[in-house]
């Protein structure tokens, strides 16, 4: 997966002329130039060598993929520290082609495995920083605001339980731990994945997580899964920088519509009513922002027509026939409820992180059939992390679509196409986000994370082209 990703980013966009043998080369001298960093190196490798033992073991009951993966997205991260952007692409190949529930999910979330490859990401880039002797930096608004809602959500976890005696983590889900990923790959993001070539391998890394998913589960187990729909339509917008490729213009739009429908069939299929909300307004946005809306328009009947070829609309009408009055409609509305009665008896902090589903009983206006989440990100965040975590979280949704505006107006390029699919790929997540609870979703923040890298990149571009024109002409004698 990972050669095919290097593959795409080595042919179909421009790239660096060194050799991959010079390149290594060159970092591994640099490496052994001290002790320190000689001392560092062969302890990141060690950790490497221990954890694939682990996994192996750990993995010893599961189907031969499951270890394979794993120890194969081990072996690529030896290479981190020379190629750091290596580090968010193989945790989310770990964290999005690993199903959320089943066998392999039974092992790999005891293990924490998609945190591990966080923490060996950071690892890797900090490495990376050490041997060429510089110290990542705090940019922009962005990077405040991202620390700042860690510190909030750990902070009301503190503060439920020293003054409300909750537990730290009730359901056992590491909440914590999804926000330490969260501010790791959203900094990653920011620092790592804001060129054009690191955006098209963000691209082919999310196509291919979505092709192997759906070859290892089979389309007709997507039923029900709600994670793997609503992946697939946050991904989707990724497939816009195929068109911005140096080379193979056609056959990158041809791949582009085929994966297109695809995609937007496996969405059709799983009959996710949050997926499918988040369908329309992306595809509208697109066909808004579009100069040939011709074609995206013959796109959007070409989906429509797979609602009658790939699910007969009877599914459809049972599945959204008492949508709003239903009894999964009313438990959603009722848990909206209780999230306004967290916020408003616990006004800066909420109730805790990991408390909602906890607590939704006791602050639902009516009784549930069970505990349940908000199935909002707004109220969750609201709910667990008060006015204080909810204005944080969404200042930076805010930030990054004025950021995606400035992109998409860019006379570059590749930046306009980076605005358009962060706008898209945005739309979709708080589209979805209405309906399920997706606070934690690592993908966004990565997302969110390119949006700021690509706004320093296009200030840095502007920045220069503002100097180059103000540097005096030569002399001519």
């Amino acid at each position: 997966m990972v050669l095919c990703i290097d593959f795409l980013g080595q042919h179909l966009m421009f790239s660096d002329n060194n050799s991959l043998s010079a390149l290594v080369s060159a970092y591994w001298r640099a490496a052994h130039a001290n002790k320190l960093t000689t001392l560092f190196h062969y302890l990141y490798l060690a950790a490497l060598v221990v954890i694939a033992t682990w996994v192996y073991q750990a993995s010893a009951t599961l189907p031969w993929i499951w270890p394979v993966l794993w120890i194969c997205c081990l072996a690529v991260l030896a290479l981190g520290p020379i190629f750091p952007e290596l580090g968010p692409l193989i945790y989310l190949v770990v964290a999005y082609a690993t199903p959320r529930y089943g066998k392999a999910a039974e092992v790999a979330n005891p293990l924490a495995l998609a945190e591990m490859f966080a923490y060996l990401a950071l690892a890797s880039f900090l490495l990376n920083r050490l041997v060429h002797r510089t110290w990542p930096e705090i940019r922009g608004v962005f990077d405040y605001l991202l620390i700042a809602l860690w510190c909030i959500v750990g902070v009301s976890a503190l503060n439920a339980i020293w003054l409300h005696g909750q537990p730290w983590d009730p359901l056992g889900e590491d909440p914590m731990g999804q926000f330490n990923q969260v501010l790791i790959l959203g900094l990653l993001g920011h620092q790592l994945l804001s060129s054009r070539t690191a955006l098209l391998r963000l691209a082919g890394t999310l196509i291919c997580i979505l092709i192997f998913r759906i070859i290892i589960n089979d389309v007709r187990q997507v039923d029900g899964d709600h994670d793997f729909p609503f992946l697939i339509v946050v991904s989707l917008p990724f497939l816009l920088t195929f068109t911005s490729a140096a080379t193979w213009p056609v056959f990158a739009k041809v791949l582009q519509a085929f994966f297109a429908l695809g995609f937007s069939a496996v969405v059709l299929m799983s009959r996710n009513r949050g997926a499918i909300f988040a369908l329309p307004p992306m595809i509208f946005v697109l066909w808004m922002r579009s100069t040939r809306k011709q074609i995206v328009g013959v796109t959007m009947l070409a989906i429509v027509a797979g609602f009658a070829i790939f699910s007969p609309l009877r599914y459809y009408v049972q599945r959204f026939a008492g949508f709003g009055f239903d009894e999964t409609s009313m438990s959603r509305l009722y848990a909206w409820q209780g999230a306004i009665r967290m916020m408003r008896e616990h006004p800066l902090l909420g109730v805790g992180l990991g408390n909602f589903q906890a607590l939704s009983r006791g602050y639902a206006p009516r009784e549930l059939s069970e505990d349940i989440v908000a199935h909002n990100n707004f109220f969750h965040v609201g709910g667990e992390a008060g006015l204080l975590g909810l204005l944080v979280y969404g200042s930076l949704v805010i930030v990054t679509f004025f950021s995606a505006r400035r992109l998409y107006r860019s006379s570059i390029e590749w930046l306009r196409t980076a605005g358009r699919m962060i706008e898209l790929s945005m739309i979709s997540y708080l589209a979805g986000g209405m309906f399920i609870s997706r606070h934690n979703f690592v993908l966004a923040y990565i997302i969110m994370g390119v949006a700021a890298g690509s706004i320093h990149a296009l200030t840095q571009i502007e920045t220069d082209a503002t100097n180059l024109k103000a540097a005096p002409s030569p002399s001519l004698w």
